[in-house]
């Protein structure tokens, strides 16, 4: 992610954020320690970069179908989950 952001973050105890179309980090989260947080996986602190909703070709050079996400916030910890296009239809 970016370092401005997460210095931001930090001083303004901001625990959970979303963001996407990050290609080199598309459907994932790190808590703030940038430890990689898996799927419905309960955190204190998550940063969730949900990907494009369009297809696109990762920087891995994997192509992703498009995705978004669910995220739950319960009791100061937060869990999420990955939807892609085909479980849409």
């Amino acid at each position: 992610g970016n370092l401005f952001l997460d210095q931001i973050m930090k001083q303004e105890e901001i625990r959970f954020s979303i963001s996407g179309h990050i290609h080199e980090a598309g459907q994932k989260a790190v808590n703030e320690e940038d430890e990689l947080i898996a799927e419905n996986e309960w955190s204190d602190s998550l940063r969730l970069n949900t990907g494009s909703v369009l297809a696109w070709k990762m920087n891995s050079g994997s192509v992703s179908e498009g995705s978004a996400a669910i995220l739950e916030i319960n009791e100061g910890k937060a869990r999420y989950w990955i939807v892609g296009r085909s479980d849409l239809k």
